[in-house]
């Protein structure tokens, strides 16, 4: 279940962001009613959407919910106010919705510099993906200096890529090793072959430990064939270095670019409002979710913001900027 309540046993899932106030969000194990949310008023459920689910009009959806509201049975439609209360129960426990408040949710680096999972970045181009990452990365150099992380972001358009100016500033050059790994990167390098690039200017950033690596569109680097069997067994091994990656894809089925990322990130991050078709087949077919299920929760995100984040790892649960829901 989802809680803001304290307990031995929660996992933090994310933080709910509102200004400079930040409020960690947990998942229970367990259902446990003291630990429940709860909501001011339940006509916050009353909407079209709720009416169309359980095929109820204006009038029997009012009568229904101030029978709810005063905690005793809706004698006229007692069927249905009884499908209805279990589900705006079921609800509360595994789903929160902030879209009528100025918050949003987060999952920021974690406090300290320990290993916090790897990330598989999916979307079309000009969906937003270096700048999803670039503003994490901003997020966590900006905050308190303990919690800084080191960063080594590969990219073939590291020197072109306007996203990626506010981490070439200089005042971050302690914490960012930028490293362009284009075909001009390699023809104006020191280098006569990609191999000797490859095992100078790449692999060796690699062996640091206690870092995050950023591989940005790894394909179109000047030796992809070199690299691809580096992140793939980084993937599995790299945690013992304290060294987390983030992959940066255009598609969720990349073939043998993305399936040990599949296996072993924590997180993937989709953009709900594009390749609409591929993220509901991939929640059906990958994470389990009847086909109905998975249109509604793709849905659903794309009307609340243009980012999902999975967390692949229990629990299992769906993070946008607005709404949070278990799966």
């Amino acid at each position: 279940m989802l809680t803001l309540q304290p307990d031995p046993e929660n996992v933090q899932i994310c933080i709910l962001k509102d200004g400079k106030r930040r409020t960690p969000i947990y998942w229970h194990p367990k259902i446990k009613s003291d630990l429940r949310s709860t909501v001011e008023n339940l006509q916050s459920f009353n909407t079209p959407a709720f009416r169309d689910r359980f095929e109820l009009s204006r009038d029997q959806s009012n009568r229904i919910f101030d029978s709810l509201r005063d905690e005793v049975v809706c004698k006229q439609h007692q069927s249905k106010y009884f499908k209805c209360k279990e589900w705006i129960q079921a609800s509360l426990l595994s789903e929160m919705n902030i879209e009528d408040q100025s918050g949003e949710f987060v999952i920021p680096f974690p406090p300290g510099t320990d290993f916090c999972g790897h990330e598989l970045v999916v979307g079309s181009t000009n969906a937003g993906k270096t700048f999803l990452v670039v503003q994490k990365i901003l997020a966590n150099l900006k905050g308190p200096k303990a919690d800084r992380r080191k960063f080594v972001y590969f990219s073939a358009e590291w020197n072109r890529d306007k996203t990626l100016e506010p981490l070439r500033n200089k005042k971050f050059s302690e914490y960012v090793d930028g490293v362009d790994c284009s075909e001009d990167g390699f023809r104006n390098s020191q280098y006569s072959t990609p191999e000797e690039f490859f095992l100078n200017e790449i692999k060796i950033r690699c062996a640091q430990r206690n870092c995050v690596l950023i591989w940005d569109d790894s394909q179109d680097m000047c030796c992809p064939d070199l690299i691809r069997p580096l992140i793939n067994s980084m993937m599995r091994v790299a945690r013992h270095q304290n060294i987390s990656l983030i992959v940066l894809l255009h598609s969720i089925r990349s073939a043998a670019w993305s399936s040990q990322s599949h296996q072993s990130c924590k997180y993937i991050t989709l953009f709900p409002r594009s390749q609409k078709g591929k993220i509901r087949d991939y929640v059906n077919q990958d994470l389990g979710l009847t086909l109905p299920e998975s249109r509604d929760l793709v849905k659903d995100f794309a009307q609340l913001g243009r980012v999902m984040t999975i967390s692949l790892h229990c629990p299992q649960v769906c993070i946008g900027p607005k709404l949070i829901r278990l799966i």
